[in-house]
């Protein structure tokens, strides 16, 4: 099964090989992380969800995910948080301040039954 000495070491090492980024990060480093943020995502304060989801290499929304906070500077230590799958979708693109003005849009807006 999934556990948080397998998986998101092992996959992220592979993915800054691929995108030519520095990988400085270990297994007590990410369970340091884990520790200091209780086992939650440290941007929504939701627990991660680390039960089996899907097939292979399939994640649930609340699965951890190692974010970087620059992405150019890669996955090393001061770099990297814990977030959940589903925010690092959210912020892969745009970044947080882009995000946060979205939601802040969203929630100040109308819902759908405003517009049937």
């Amino acid at each position: 099964g999934f556990t948080l000495r397998s998986q998101p070491g092992y996959v992220k090492y592979n993915i800054a090989k691929k995108l030519g980024v520095p990988f400085g990060i270990d297994t007590q480093y990410l369970i340091s992380l884990w520790a200091k943020g209780g086992g939650r995502c440290c941007l929504t304060g939701r627990a991660f969800d680390l039960t089996p989801w899907g097939g292979h290499f399939q994640t649930g929304p609340d699965s951890l995910s190692i974010d970087r906070i620059v992405p150019s500077l890669g996955y090393v230590r001061g770099n990297v948080r814990l977030i959940i799958t589903h925010m690092n979708f959210a912020l892969s693109h745009y970044g947080e301040d882009a995000f946060r003005k979205l939601v802040a849009d969203y929630l100040g807006f109308g819902r759908d039954s405003d517009w049937g």
